[in-house]
Order: C-alpha cells, then sequence, then structure tokens
C-alpha cells in the first residue's frame, strides 16, 4: 500500500508539522518494512529538519504567496508515485485541499483530509448550515464532502460536519497527539542559555504562540501572558519565578515591538525563545506549569505534551480541553492569574498536586494507519 501525506515538516515548528514529524518518526520505528509512505513538505521555510528520502520539499520561497501555484508542484512525483491514498494534512489551504482530492479521482485513489483547529471565524467547517456559506464556499464544499474520509480532532468539528450534512461514518475522530520519541540528543541540544534560565528559577512556565489575532483579539494570550508575569514579579519580588514564551514564526516587526513592550516593563522574568528548536518536548517537560491562554483552539498538541510529561497545564475554557488541565474563564485576566497564583502556592509550599502522567494504551499514529488499512 502507498500513503501519499500532503502537509507541512519542520521548519518551522507548529502543531500540524509536529503532528506530521512524530507520525513519521513511529512509522519508521514500526511500520516502514509494511507500508511505502511518501509525505510532500508544503512549508515555505527553506530549511527542512530530517534529510529522509521520503519527505519531498514541494515549496519555494519564490512562489510563497501565489497558493494557486501550489498545486502544481504535486503534479510530476504524485504522478510518479502513483499513491492508493491521498491523505491531505495541512493548513486550511482551499487549494491545496480541493487540489487533493482532483488528484485522488484523477488516479482512482482514496482520498483523507485532516482537519486541524477549532473551526475559526471564515472557516467553512464553524457554518451552522450549507445554506448559510457564501458562494464561494459553497463550491469548495462541494469538493470537500467529496473525500472518502475526514480525520477530526474534536467533536465542535465533527458536530458542523453533520449539519453540513456529511456522513458520520465517513468521520474519524482522532487526536493530532503523537506522543515524542524520547531521545537523549534532544535534551544536549536544548541551548545552554535556555538550561541557564530554567535553572535560576525557583519555579519556570512555559508558553508559546505567535503574532495571530482573531476578530483583533491575541489568539495565543501574549498580551496575557505579559500582564500574568507582571503580576508574578510584583507578587513574589523575593522569589524567582520566569517564564519561557516559545515564538513560532514571528515577524521581526512583531518581536522588536514585544521585546520592547518587555524591556519598557522590566519583565526580566520572560525568556523569549526566537530561534527553532528541533525538539520542545524537553522544554515543556522541565517546566513547572504550562500555560495556554489561547482565545479559541484545536485539540492542542502541547497540552497533550504536558500532560503526558506531568506538567501541570491552566488554560481557556475556549473550548473542550482534555481531563487534567486547569481551566480559567477565557480571556479573563484575574481568573487566569488566580488560577496560576492557586498552583504557584501549592507548588511552593511543596503541596502541590501532580498529575498522573497520562497513559495512551492506542498511539494516535497506529490509529492513523489502522484507518490506512480499512478504507
Amino acid at each position: 500500500m502507498k500513503i501519499a501525506i500532503i502537509g507541512p515538516y519542520p521548519k518551522p515548528y507548529g502543531g500540524i508539522s509536529v503532528h506530521i514529524r512524530n507520525f513519521t518518526l513511529y512509522y519508521l520505528q514500526l511500520h516502514y518494512d509494511t507500508l511505502k509512505i511518501n509525505i510532500y513538505n508544503t512549508s515555505i521555510q527553506k530549511e527542512q529538519v530530517d534529510d529522509y528520502s521520503f519527505v519531498r520539499r514541494m515549496s519555494s520561497s519564490r512562489l510563497k504567496f501565489n497558493f494557486l501555484l501550489r498545486p502544481l508542484w504535486l503534479i510530476k512525483p504524485l504522478i510518479h508515485f502513483r499513491p492508493d491514498i491521498l491523505h491531505y494534512s495541512g493548513s486550511a489551504s482551499w487549494a491545496l485541499r480541493v487540489t487533493t482530492l482532483l488528484f485522488a479521482k484523477l488516479m482512482r485513489s482514496k482520498s483523507i483530509l485532516s482537519v486541524h483547529g477549532a473551526g475559526f471565524k471564515h472557516n467553512i467547517f464553524s457554518k451552522k448550515s450549507v445554506k448559510n456559506l457564501p458562494l464561494s464556499q459553497k463550491f469548495i464544499w462541494l469538493f470537500i464532502k467529496n473525500y472518502n474520509h475526514i480525520i477530526c480532532d474534536n467533536n465542535y468539528q465533527i458536530r458542523n460536519l453533520k449539519t453540513l450534512g456529511y456522513s458520520t461514518s465517513k468521520i474519524s475522530l482522532i487526536s493530532e497527539f503523537i506522543p515524542s520519541i524520547i531521545r537523549e540528543e534532544d535534551y544536549v541540544k536544548i541551548p545552554d542559555y535556555i538550561q541557564e534560565f530554567y535553572n535560576q528559577n525557583e519555579l519556570c512556565l512555559y508558553g508559546m504562540g505567535w503574532n495571530a489575532n482573531i476578530d483583533g483579539i491575541d489568539l495565543y494570550g501574549i498580551d496575557m501572558m505579559l500582564k500574568l508575569m507582571h503580576q508574578i514579579k510584583t507578587r513574589y519580588d523575593k522569589l524567582k519565578i520566569g517564564l519561557t514564551l516559545k515564538l513560532l514564526n514571528v515577524s521581526d516587526n512583531y518581536l522588536e515591538k514585544l521585546k520592547s513592550e518587555i524591556n519598557k516593563k522590566g519583565l526580566d522574568n520572560i525568556l523569549i525563545i526566537e530561534e527553532d528548536i528541533e525538539e520542545i518536548y524537553p522544554l515543556i517537560e522541565k517546566a513547572d506549569i504550562m500555560i495556554r491562554p489561547t482565545c479559541t483552539d484545536g485539540d492542542s498538541v502541547s497540552i497533550r505534551e504536558a500532560l503526558h510529561f506531568n506538567t501541570n497545564v491552566i488554560t481557556s475554557d475556549a473550548v473542550s480541553r482534555p481531563e487534567g488541565c486547569i481551566l480559567f474563564e477565557n480571556r479573563n485576566q484575574n481568573d487566569f492569574e488566580k488560577k496560576v497564583f492557586t498552583l504557584v502556592e501549592e507548588k511552593l509550599s511543596k503541596q502541590g498536586k501532580t498529575k498522573s502522567k497520562v497513559e495512551y494504551k492506542i498511539n494516535n499514529a497506529e490509529k492513523i494507519i489502522n484507518l490506512y488499512k480499512t478504507l
């Protein structure tokens, strides 16, 4: 059986690209001899973290903004590979979603679409019914509904697909999270300045994000993180409590403004990590608390990674969250700080409630491979 997966592969590191890379490492460990998988990397970055022969770079920085030309990159390699299954697991590029289905139909291959995220305002999967879709999205839906199978990462997506008339027998609920394969080399590669920051703080928080907005609201809640760290510095002035803030693919202009704001407020308890780090799970594992004040979300890979490594998670109630998270009211700064302070006090008094490590009896990568075999 031959499978073509179309989607981003690090760099940069984000939820989808990490999901595909962890799937790749799992595939190499257990299924390399029984399945033939090619991955067609849609990332716009020139550098690719791994040099596997079956991970093919399909993008070009010259065509970065010409999304209509991206599908053309796939024609020759897909015709040569002739996959039994085409699986689109990328971001919300309608050009790629539609053309993946067209390629599948032309080559008489099965087709799978992975839907990542909770469904944002302009996402077809957030609409109440087909009649509420703009004309352009009705045209797109004509293609999307003809996928042989759709993988969702939360029930919100499934409810909306059902409302739009998609058959539930063709939907699978599979979390994006695939546990990282622990390698000693990943810990060694963490830069010294980050290791030192963790070591010099009595407690260390971990957060991540990039400069994205939904209706003018900071998607990742970086603004809320800065306010929190200002309150922590005031409240615990004799203690060292820090935040490692991992930024994902942000613009130089945004980074300059963020650093300026941090310096202006004297927030020396925040360490910005702007460089690409091959694996971020060591940062999550070393943290005492992970914070994720997103105003909307999908099935966050980083949250599940933290729970898997027994790191406490404080996150917004913007969407349904995994068991074990501490929730605060979405965009409520006071409630956010209250939940963080309570957990910090518990940890400082050595009475913090440690969560049991979340064990995944069936790896989500195995669920995807089983779907390939049964489709």
